[in-house]
């Protein structure tokens, strides 16, 4: 017998009944198996209120993030009963990203009972996103549960357990000096930490649990949570085993970004619920004397209608006896406690939600998934017409649609006018123009916005008449959205079932008022919870009326003008056949019927302007550049690299078509003509001048998003969004079966054997799977960049060289054999050069800061990050009464000039930098991105006078400048980026020797393990550079002299002549590793003998003008 199975079906039915049970049994946690010998144990938490943050009085407590506040969790969750181990994180992922053992041996905790650390915050996410897919796929999860990283909110509830104190256990820090350095006995039991740890990880479950049950919410890892501490930057909590007893505590948070990784964050995962709560409801029966009321939520009563109070204890079904004193009654969900205040309403993509437009009218939404569908209709559907052809059509974002068509009482408390011919506050508004729904969709939008649940970037408007019709069929092919097909075309059941129409809801008569809509709700919903989808009132579209294209589209919003718009019909005006999911209409957008109305979605805002410039969103992300070695007609210049964007942005779904390019600029180059053709015969700068232009017109228009522009797109930006995640020759996933003519290119674009030797309209072959058309041939387009080699290396958003002679030019053109169209083949001419096959399509991005930081190529691996520092004034030196000074004069405040641009490095020099320029490591602690150390100061200066002379001869050195060290003045300028206190975060030290001040900006005494540390971890300054404060000391080219600053230039000083005697030192400055707060201010000085080398000095390049 195969006794694993029945343990799995045992655990299956196990975890369902925990689930099913989730609000009324004893004991709710349980254990699920990931393999046949690890298991994973949950914790139910009980939804409830407490006070998140910590009191002002709590020792240990931070400034920022802490503020005392009262969070209410309405709905229970399950927490893991220990941090994810390392084992449980194999079984999922198939690694183990902590197996990381240093050169020396040294490890921070190994083992299958370990908490799993050094992965990423996204890589927590993907084990809880697999493990959601197997348990589902397992049937162990309930629809609508999902784990996930807990929030931060749910997170400290858990680890609270009920207390308000610094630790879970009722206990707090009872002394200062406790909080940081010193050992916390109230915190040993509970907690691995700075302490006790012996500087590594612990096997989980060791220490007390709190007391709901849960191990090491304090200590051991940090444990990643689901939401942001701020944009891009994730919040972690409960402290690690590098940290004080301060870190621990209940109420901290730290952040990690989405990539980073650290020994001290691991993760502990939450089982959640992410299906909407039915929003309360009441309603009433009256039997005799008796009222009874059923209800969920809170219910309140008043004598008249205005003042409410809680009628406590009260429990569906509530019995109240008939009387003769008037009494009302309602419900609402808790909130602050009090019954006026309105409810707190979170529109959230991917969950429906409830507007309250006043009082008496809530507007429901219900989320749409993007998909794909066949709009349309078979030519055997029973009813059908011919202007129904059936065509693939893709929605490439979800949307909102209302649950119901918008009632009369529900359009009056938008507008505050009801133009309905047949009244009724839930019945359908209709003798509605499209105009009128288009303006209660945008008063909708404005009030929404003003209350602050509008989510970005979207607004309410009519559906598209894709949109409609998806929405409508929610997944189904058939005639009715109920899965069922017509047995009739005029009158039949299954009809009935689905929608009022004339057979069953038809009483029209003007003469006698008998017109007759029915309340909405009471037909069945199709399967995405949508009602009245058939019958009822017809409904407008979005969309001019046009034919139906005959070939795939993606996101179609119809034609750009018309004279009719959409309307989707099926109203209790018409037979069963005129109701169908494929059924269309169309009307002048001025007509009024009493038996036609609409239905409101929140959509994603599409960008528009006066030309018709159709605009595709294109996310951020990361893929392989250029082309393999044995593609297709490749050719040299397609070296494959690794390119990231890191900013979304817009781009033309077409290329830009002459009547757009007439509009703009007045005229018509093109040699081939046609309004829908392509615009051709222009030069890079007459595409540059079209997109100032619409810039220009669109910024006065007031539809230009803040901090954009519309220009042509990078090159990188290009290809990416040509390829749309594709890695093959076309963006269509298929590579070329000949280099010179193939069907596989014929079916994307026009190319010179389809073409007829001349361009055509936009948009006739098929698009990418980012709903962007023509990529490949009819006209190259222009790209931004100027014409250079591509990198080896990984780059990240890249704009090309700084100058050159030519632009670039891709996608080929109509005259172009199929290897010249491929997704990775570039073309340059000159920025003045214009033909009939040259075009180009809009970008709409970012305004692009140009940055004059440089990437410095060391070898095939590695590269030296350089950033600029623009030429200013400051103060040097330090205030009298700044913690940790001397009192001696040697920090004495001084204005300084730099009358000269430079360079500085963004990292220390780190050990693969220095081996890869001078073949050497001397360093003790090794470790490639570690800074060097045990480097003289002629080590320094002999590294820097090497490099000059490798990029000299690379042709890569900027005309007249030098790599060499930083004068003081430079690197305090530098260090200091804008501050004026101890430190470059704007921050002064609490305390001379140790402080959280000097935690976030730099690893020294009291932050280190026992060496050096990997460069870039803590905080940069306002001006991108790390590590300026501890890590390793940092030579500086000036000699030291006492009392220099007295007498030194205000003007570009570069320190005192060279000694006559023995006393040649020379500067360093930053502290580093080994020294304590005081001696990391940006201000600090130090002195060393030139040729002293050891384990806490190293040095950061600069690249200044050459004297």
């Amino acid at each position: 017998m195969n006794t694993s199975k029945l343990v799995t079906g045992f655990m299956s039915l196990a975890l369902l009944a925990a689930m099913a049970q989730a609000d009324g049994s004893a004991n709710k946690n349980f254990t699920i198996p990931i393999s046949n010998t690890i298991n994973l144990d949950m914790i139910w938490i009980e939804p409830g209120t407490f006070m998140m943050g910590s009191p002002e009085d709590e020792i240990g407590r931070m400034d920022w993030g802490e503020d005392l506040h009262e969070v209410t969790l309405p709905s229970g969750f399950w927490m893991g009963k220990y941090e994810v181990t390392q084992a449980q994180y194999m079984a999922i992922m198939g690694d183990n990203p902590s197996n990381i053992i240093e050169k020396d041996g040294r490890h921070y905790g190994i083992g299958s009972n370990y908490p799993v650390y050094y992965m990423t915050w996204k890589e927590a996410t993907n084990f809880c996103a697999k493990l959601t897919e197997i348990e589902r796929a397992a049937g162990r999860l309930p629809k609508g549960y999902e784990y996930t990283l807990p929030t931060s909110e749910q997170w400290e509830y858990a680890c609270r357990a009920g207390t308000t104190t610094a630790f879970n256990n009722g206990t707090n820090i009872a002394k200062k000096s406790e909080s940081e350095y010193e050992t916390c006995p109230n915190l040993e039991p509970l907690a691995w930490y700075m302490s006790n740890s012996d500087r590594q990880t612990h096997p989980v479950g060791q220490k007390q649990p709190n007391a709901w049950g849960l191990y090491d919410m304090h200590g051991n890892v940090d444990e990643a949570c689901i939401d942001e501490l701020y944009s891009g930057v994730y919040i972690c909590r409960g402290g690690w085993f590098g940290m004080g007893a301060m870190y621990a505590r209940s109420a901290y948070r730290l952040g990690t970004d989405t990539n980073e990784r650290s020994v001290g964050t691991g993760f502990r995962l939450a089982l959640v619920n992410n299906q909407p709560v039915e929003p309360p409801k009441i309603e009433y029966t009256i039997s005799k004397d008796e009222l009874t009321l059923t209800f969920t939520g809170v219910l309140y009563k008043s004598d008249d209608a205005v003042n409410w109070t809680k009628v406590e204890s009260a429990s569906s079904p509530y019995k109240v006896a008939i009387g003769d004193r008037k009494q009302f009654f309602c419900f609402k969900e808790e909130s602050s406690g009090n019954p006026d205040d309105p409810p707190v309403v979170v529109v959230t993509p991917g969950t429906n939600a409830t507007i309250p437009l006043s009082d008496a009218a809530n507007l429901e939404m219900n989320w749409i998934e993007p998909g794909t569908f066949m709009m349309g209709s078979p030519k055997n559907e029973l009813g059908r017409e011919n202007k129904e052809t059936q065509h693939q059509v893709t929605l490439t974002k979800g949307y909102w649609m209302g649950k119901y068509e918008v009632t009369q009482a529900q359009y009056k408390a938008v507008t505050g006018t009801n133009p309905s011919w047949d009244k009724g506050a839930d019945l359908p508004v209709e003798q509605v123009s499209w105009y009128d729904a288009m303006e209660f969709c945008s008063k909708l939008t404005d009030i929404e916005r003003e209350a602050g649940r509008l989510p970005e970037g979207y607004e309410y408007t009519l559906p598209t008449e894709a949109q409609w019709e998806y929405a409508c069929r929610a997944g189904t092919t058939t005639a009715l959205n109920s899965g069922k097909n017509l047995s009739k075309e005029v009158q039949c059941s299954e009809m009935d079932e689905v929608g009022w129409y004339w057979y069953n809801g038809g009483k029209e008569s003007y003469n006698n008022n008998l017109i007759c809509t029915h309340p909405g709700g009471q037909k069945k919903p199709n399967a995405w919870g949508l009602y009245d989808m058939h019958g009822n009132v017809g409904e407008w579209c979005l969309d001019y009326y046009e034919d139906y294209p005959t070939s795939a589209v993606v996101d179609p919003t119809g034609p750009d003008t018309g004279t009719d718009r959409a309307v989707r019909w099926g109203s209790w005006w018409n037979a069963a056949w005129a109701c169908r999911s494929a059924y269309r209409g169309n009307d002048k957008p001025d007509a009024v019927y009493a038996s036609l109305g609409f239905r409101v979605a929140l959509a994603p805002v599409v960008t528009s302007n006066d030309i018709g410039l159709d605009m595709v969103w294109i996310e951020p992300g990361t893929f392989m550049m250029g082309s393999p070695e044995n593609e297709q007609g490749r050719a040299n210049n397609e070296t494959q690299h690794k390119v990231t964007l890191t900013q979304g942005y817009w781009l033309g779904k077409y290329e830009v078509t002459q009547k757009q390019y007439q509009a703009i600029m007045g005229k018509n180059p093109s040699n081939f003509k046609g309004a829908t053709l392509p615009v051709e015969k222009v030069s890079w700068e007459d595409a540059m001048a079209f997109c100032a232009k619409l810039t220009a017109s669109e910024k006065e228009a007031g539809r230009l998003p803040s901090g954009y522009e519309y220009t042509l797109p990078t090159e990188a930006q290009w290809e990416y969004a040509c390829r749309a995640g594709t890695t093959t020759a076309l963006n269509s996933g298929k590579d070329l079966t000949n280099g010179t003519q193939c069907s596989e290119m014929g079916e994307v674009g026009w190319y010179s054997y389809n073409s007829g030797e001349k361009t055509h309209p936009v948009g006739q072959k098929k698009p990418n799977a980012w709903g962007l058309y023509d990529m490949h041939g009819n006209v190259l387009e222009w790209c931004l960049d100027w014409n250079g080699d591509y990198p080896l290396a990984p780059v990240t958003d890249p704009t090309g060289p700084d100058n050159g002679t030519s632009r670039v030019i891709r996608g080929g053109g109509w005259n172009f054999i199929a290897g010249g169209c491929r997704s990775a083949s570039r073309s340059n001419y000159g920025p003045t050069y214009n033909s009939y096959f040259c075009g180009f399509r809009v970008a709409l991005s970012s305004v692009q800061v140009v940055s004059k930081d440089i990437k410095v190529p060391l070898s095939e691996t590695v590269n030296l990050d350089m950033i600029w520092i623009e030429k200013g004034t400051f103060i040097m030196g330090s205030p009298k009464g700044e913690m940790g000074r001397d009192n001696n004069d040697e920090e004495n405040r001084h204005q300084v000039t730099l009358t000269q641009d430079y360079w500085i490095g963004k990292y220390e020099v780190t050990q693969a930098q220095y081996k890869a320029i001078m073949g050497t490591n001397p360093s003790r602690a090794k470790g490639d991105e570690k800074p060097v150390h045990q480097v003289t100061w002629d080590d320094a200066m002999e590294f820097c006078a090497k490099l000059t002379e490798i990029e000299k001869a690379a042709g890569r050195l900027p005309e007249g400048y030098v790599y060499t060290l930083p004068t003081e003045a430079q690197w305090e300028y530098a260090c200091r980026a804008g501050t004026t206190t101890a430190l470059n975060s704007g921050k002064n030290l609490s305390n001379a020797s140790k402080c959280s001040e000097m935690e976030e900006v730099g690893w020294y005494y009291y932050a280190n393990i026992g060496m050096v540390s990997v460069v870039g971890q803590k905080l940069p300054n306002a001006w991108g550079l790390y590590d300026m404060h501890g890590n390793v000391k940092e030579w500086c080219l000036d000699w030291y002299k006492e009392n220099y600053y007295q007498g030194s230039p205000s003007e570009d000083p570069t320190g005192p002549a060279a000694p006559s005697d023995y006393n040649n030192y020379k500067v360093v400055r930053g502290g580093g590793w080994a020294t304590y707060a005081y001696d990391c201010r940006s201000a600090s000085r130090g002195k060393y003998y030139v040729d002293r080398y050891d384990r806490y000095t190293g040095f950061r390049v600069a690249l200044v003008p050459e004297k």
